[in-house]
C-alpha cells in the first residue's frame, strides 16, 4: 500500500502506525483514515504530526477470505485485529 516508505509501521513502545496509533486501537482516529493527513491547528498534538501523505495511511475498509467448509476439515480459525 505504501511502498518506499519504511515508516509506515515503526516499533515504538509496541508496533504503531507512523508511530502514533497501535491499530487495535485505531477506531476514532479516523484523520488517519483520510488523506491528505492534516489535522486542525486546535486538535491537541502530543507528537509532531507528519507531513501530508500521498493516501490514507489506515483503511476501514475490511479485508475478508472466504472458504467453503468441507467435512474434512477440523477446525476453524476467525481471527480479527482491532475490532
Amino acid at each position: 500500500m505504501h511502498p518506499g516508505d519504511d515508516t509506515i509501521v515503526m516499533e515504538k513502545n509496541g508496533w504503531r502506525v507512523k508511530g502514533i496509533i497501535m491499530v487495535s486501537r485505531s477506531i476514532g482516529d479516523t484523520y488517519l483514515k483520510r488523506p491528505p493527513f492534516l489535522l486542525p491547528a486546535s486538535f491537541p498534538t502530543y507528537e509532531k504530526v507528519p507531513d501530508p501523505f500521498e493516501r490514507g495511511v489506515v483503511s476501514a475498509e475490511p479485508e475478508m477470505l472466504t472458504r467453503v467448509i468441507e467435512e474434512t476439515d477440523k477446525f476453524l480459525i476467525f481471527a480479527s485485529d482491532g475490532l
